[in-house]
Formats: structure tokens, C-alpha cells, sequence
């Protein structure tokens, strides 16, 4: 019964439906309750920092329920969807609620997500920021993730990385 009344407190502050929190992942209810019980909702602070986490959370969920919708409607596994980044699951999400039967549409994002899994490594490795990296073309971040999957571990990976990055920059 706790559960449930935290669970109501949480769906008041989102300005939600009760049951529509009830629908998501049981770890995510579960976190929300953690957060509406060991937040001070009774205080202002309290409230908007118990809003933002509430959110965050709900997002989370909303976007982990679709990705096994989607997983069950397409055939590409959960586990694959899950390890992809929140933006590219989010857009594979919008565009599977768009056209849910544009299966080969899904393919295609899900492709290029994978494609450009690495782009975070290859960050780190060039010392570029991540948001710099994703500004560039698809086909740039797919041939710097690529060289990266096909080098790891080869001690001129960030040599041979920085010449293909300064190469692609120019063309």
C-alpha cells in the first residue's frame, strides 16, 4: 500500500496517470518510490529536485518499455537496442511510434546507431569532445568508429585515428 501511495505522489508531481507509471519496468517504480520517499517533498526544494529525478526516471522507462516493444515487433533483440545511446534510442523510438511498420526504417537507425557505437572511444582517444565528434557526418563517424573496432588495441590507434580524422576534415 506504501508503494502505491508513493507511487500516486510521484505520478501527481509529473502530472501524470497513476496506472501509466504502473506500466513501467518494476526497477523504475521501484526508483521512484525510493525518490518520493527520501526526497522532502513538503519543501520547494525539495520538489524540484524530486521532479527532475522523477522525470529522468520516467523517461528512462518510457523509452527501456518501448525498446522492447520494439524488440518484439522487429526481431532485433533487446540487449542490442539497450546498449545503443539515448539519442539513437529515442530516435528509433520516435520513428517506430511515427510508422510502426516501417520495419526496415528501424533497421536502418538501428544499423547506424551501431555503426557509430564507438564514437565515445574514439573521443577519448583523440581528445575531441564527444558533441564535436556527432556533429560530423554519418559516413565520418562510421569510418572513425570503424578504424577504431578494427584497431583496438594496436598501440598507433590514436595516430593512425588522428590521420584519418584530419584526412576526413578536409575532404
Amino acid at each position: 500500500m506504501k508503494q502505491n501511495n508513493s507511487l500516486y505522489k510521484a505520478a501527481a508531481l509529473l502530472g501524470v496517470d497513476t496506472d501509466s507509471l504502473k506500466g513501467l519496468p518494476e526497477h523504475t517504480q521501484n526508483a521512484m518510490v525510493t525518490v518520493v520517499e527520501v526526497m522532502k517533498i513538503d519543501e520547494q526544494d525539495g520538489v524540484n529536485i524530486a521532479y527532475t529525478e522523477l522525470e529522468r526516471l520516467w523517461l528512462g522507462g518510457l523509452l527501456e518499455s518501448g525498446m522492447r516493444e520494439i524488440a518484439g515487433a522487429t526481431g532485433i533483440p533487446y540487449k542490442t537496442l539497450s546498449i545503443l545511446p539515448d539519442k539513437a534510442r529515442q530516435e528509433i523510438y520516435y520513428a517506430f511510434c511515427y510508422d510502426s511498420k516501417d520495419i526496415e526504417g528501424i533497421y536502418r537507425l538501428v544499423q547506424t546507431a551501431l555503426s557509430s557505437l564507438e564514437l565515445k572511444n574514439v573521443s577519448d582517444v583523440l581528445n575531441i569532445p564527444l558533441a564535436e565528434l556527432e556533429k560530423l557526418p554519418n559516413e565520418v563517424q562510421e569510418q572513425l568508429c570503424g578504424m577504431y573496432a578494427m584497431e583496438y588495441g594496436d598501440e598507433n590507434l590514436a595516430v593512425n585515428l588522428r590521420e584519418l580524422y584530419n584526412m576526413l576534415w578536409l575532404i
